[in-house]
């Protein structure tokens, strides 16, 4: 099964603790085909109880966004948030050109194409533990995807600007 976890903070557990971060994970199935209305609850009851600034939403590796957009502006929550940019993470080693099995299988996948394909910033993570190399050939994958994307970033040790928080949804370039 796939979970969506929901936090108005990046939930990196090592920090949970030290922060005013409200978690919520809603189990049981895929958002776009199992537990849409379980999840829109989970978020409406985060919004009423924590009243973030900001609604960070991890659905699952496997997770497809268009069901997470659909459920994010749905009648429930569509006056609620304001979107903005969908951001794919993404393992810097995973486009290099040394790839594991496992790296090659995960780039090859619908679900990673169909994640980078609807992301409008697309970020680069664990630079700091791939090879000096492998950034550069992130940026030079990434300067290749279509639609081109509003903005791409790489980061060190998980230290995301809030710059990509606020790209708006959309805004990925169609040539």
């Amino acid at each position: 099964t796939h979970a969506a976890p929901a936090a108005a903070m990046p939930s990196n557990s090592k920090h949970l603790e030290h922060a005013a971060v409200v978690v919520r994970e809603v189990a049981g199935g895929c958002l776009c085909c199992a537990v849409a209305a379980p999840f829109t609850v989970a978020v409406t009851q985060l919004l009423r109880r924590a009243k973030p600034d900001r609604l960070l939403i991890e659905p699952s590796g496997m997770g497809h966004p268009g069901g997470l957009f659909d459920a994010l502006s749905g009648e429930f929550l569509r006056g609620v948030l304001e979107l903005k940019a969908t951001i794919a993470l993404v393992d810097v080693a995973a486009v290099g050109s040394v790839q594991s099995p496992e790296n090659t299988r995960i780039v090859n996948s619908e679900a990673f194409r169909d994640q980078v394909h609807c992301a409008d910033v697309v970020v680069g993570t664990k630079a700091d533990l791939a090879p000096p190399e492998s950034a550069a050939e992130f940026r030079a994958w990434a300067a290749g995807l279509y639609p081109a994307k509003a903005e791409v970033a790489v980061v060190r040790r998980g230290q995301l600007p809030l710059a990509p928080l606020d790209v708006p949804i959309g805004s990925a370039v169609l040539w």
